[in-house]
């Protein structure tokens, strides 16, 4: 590996922590009142955004995207007829659309549970 190679890579690790601190962030200002429940998954959509802007962080995250939609169809059958529910799972701009029956009328403790679920798929990619 080369040292530009490994610069790289640095900066996508150190990109994907600021990414995880603006989704803590995020929702600690919630927690605290500073910010609504639309700033709250404004700042989620934000730090997905952010995490795309990098080529090689963007492609891990595709991959990773890809590698649990062949898991779950292995499971049972995937149904994608209402979407890709892996996507709606993890991608922001498709939280609001998809919020389960339990959560209806209180959508922010379902993008907080989101937020969490997007920390956890970050921490987990291959960089």
């Amino acid at each position: 590996m080369t040292e530009e190679e490994v610069r790289q890579k640095t900066t996508e690790e150190l990109l994907r922590e600021e990414v995880m601190n603006d989704l803590d962030t995020a929702v600690s200002e919630f927690q605290e009142s500073r910010i609504g429940g639309v700033e709250l998954q404004q700042r989620a959509l934000q730090a997905w955004d952010k995490a795309l802007t990098n080529e090689d962080l963007s492609f891990a995250i595709n991959s990773r995207l890809q590698l649990l939609r062949v898991v779950m169809n292995q499971l049972a059958k995937l149904d994608i007829s209402y979407g890709d529910p892996v996507r709606k799972r993890y991608d922001p701009n498709l939280w609001i659309e998809s919020v389960p029956l339990e959560f209806m009328g209180k959508e922010e403790e379902y993008i907080i549970d989101k937020i969490n679920s997007l920390r956890i798929f970050f921490f987990g990619l291959s960089l």
